[in-house]
């Protein structure tokens, strides 16, 4: 895994943990990744509770279908808005754990 103790451009701490509180809804996902990173290593997320963080710094390329690098890809994205728009999604299709694992990363960001 790849950790960063960097300070976002706004000023919030996408690395281990301490600090600024992170931006989730203007963060890159190499920060969002880095953050989660930082949770676990500090013990304060399981990788259980980081499998929905995980999958939302994942972006594949529509033109190539290959995944687009994350440490390369400086576009903001807010992902309290990507969480509650998963959980609309999973409700809708009735899938209530990835609802449920989505809900506790939103209350996860919510917290931190």
């Amino acid at each position: 895994m790849v950790t960063s103790g960097a300070a976002s451009p706004d000023g919030a701490s996408a690395g281990k943990g301490g600090g600024a509180r992170p931006e989730f809804t203007r963060m890159t996902r190499q920060e969002l990744f880095d953050w989660m990173n930082g949770q676990i290593l500090s013990g304060n997320m399981s990788l259980e509770e980081s499998t929905p963080f995980l999958s939302m710094t994942v972006k594949v390329s529509v033109a190539s279908g290959q995944t687009v690098d994350m440490a390369t890809d400086t576009g903001r994205i807010d992902f309290v808005d990507r969480a509650r728009r998963g959980i609309a999604f999973a409700l809708s299709h009735f899938d209530r754990e990835n609802a449920e694992r989505l809900q506790k990363a939103l209350q996860i960001m919510q917290r931190a």
